[in-house]
């Protein structure tokens, strides 16, 4: 780092983000008075773990210390906050200039925050976040910031959640995709739903993973869903497929029937016709099948058994490849 900013000494504008670096701010200082004297405008993001665990807030407060001098604080106007989460095992913690500049956030309920704000009100707005990965504690440790996110275009949320967070979410009118986690709870499909209708340009519904899929799943509604995604990543690690009747009830369903894009994983390759066949929309089909037999050291594409009886099964109209990069994903074009 310190060699590309050697060759940049009139720069003005400079925006930064690092992980597993921490640097105080008396270093923080020396590398831009040597190397960038001419840095008017100073947006900088650092993820770093501080090297002990024991009294985390008292580290903080050590280390916002040393970006409250002359420097900081009257020459530049350069606030910063740092944000740490107590229960974090590895001491994580992330500090950032003020107002907030980057497109994405990790916030964490159970987060302690401090800044070198004169006023602890001020900088609360993140309008330039639209990627907002949410860590969720339902529990009453919840620690409420006035922090608000008007501009979120993507959210990924654990559910339940505590609908504490909602006040820090005032519209999701700008929200396209959607990642959820669903864990056991008797309210987590009314969550998801009360998310979906305040949702009304949300084009992607993803389910990064499900406990137990439930009938109710089906019976979710949003008028502007076109794409949803089913497992892809996790259904190997816990050998989770769709069956024949669940695929039956996700093709009958609102979103089903709506649906242009669907990424899935099924448990027998008949379930590719119980698909097609039922969702009138549907455009493209991506998906894994627990009984494909391809094998990447023995198959090839002129002997993909899979493929072959695809083929022999599907509408001509369809076309039908494996993936370049992860041969067990097929993917299906409904022309």
């Amino acid at each position: 780092m310190m060699n590309l900013f050697q060759t940049m000494l009139n720069l003005r504008y400079l925006t930064l983000s690092t992980s597993y670096i921490l640097l105080n701010g008396n270093e923080w200082k020396k590398i831009l008075i040597n190397f960038l004297p001419n840095l008017k405008i100073f947006q900088l993001k650092m993820d770093f773990h501080f090297p002990e665990s024991n009294n985390l807030e008292d580290k903080v407060d050590e280390l916002l210390d040393t970006f409250q001098t002359d420097f900081w604080i009257q020459k530049h106007r350069w606030f910063v906050r740092c944000d740490w989460n107590p229960s974090n095992a590895f001491s994580q913690a992330i500090l950032y200039t003020l107002p907030y500049a980057f497109h994405d956030f990790h916030f964490i309920n159970e987060s302690c925050s401090k800044s070198t704000c004169p006023n602890e009100e001020d900088y609360w707005c993140y309008n330039q976040v639209q990627i907002l990965q949410h860590e969720n504690s339902i529990s009453d440790n919840f620690e409420y910031f006035p922090i608000q996110f008007p501009n979120i275009s993507h959210l990924e949320i654990i559910l339940p959640f505590n609908e504490k967070l909602l006040s820090n979410i005032p519209s999701l009118d700008h929200l396209i995709s959607l990642d959820v986690t669903l864990l056991p709870g008797d309210s987590v499909y009314n969550q998801l739903q009360l998310l979906l209708n305040r949702a009304p340009r949300l084009h992607l519904l993803r389910f990064s993973h499900v406990s137990d899929l439930e009938i109710i799943l089906f019976k979710i509604q949003n008028t502007s869903i076109r794409r949803l995604d089913f497992f892809t990543k996790e259904s190997m690690l816990y050998s989770w497929y769709f069956n024949k009747e669940q695929c039956i009830a996700l093709a009958n369903s609102s979103l089903g029937r709506q649906c242009q894009t669907l990424v899935i994983d099924i448990k027998h390759r008949t379930n590719v016709h119980d698909l097609i066949n039922n969702m009138s929309n549907l455009q493209s089909l991506i998906f894994q099948c627990k009984d494909d037999k391809w094998n990447h050291k023995t198959s090839s594409s002129t002997n993909d058994e899979l493929i072959q009886w695809l083929h022999g099964y599907l509408p001509s109209t369809c076309s039908i490849s494996r993936n370049i990069n992860q041969t067990s994903i097929l993917q299906v074009w409904i022309h």
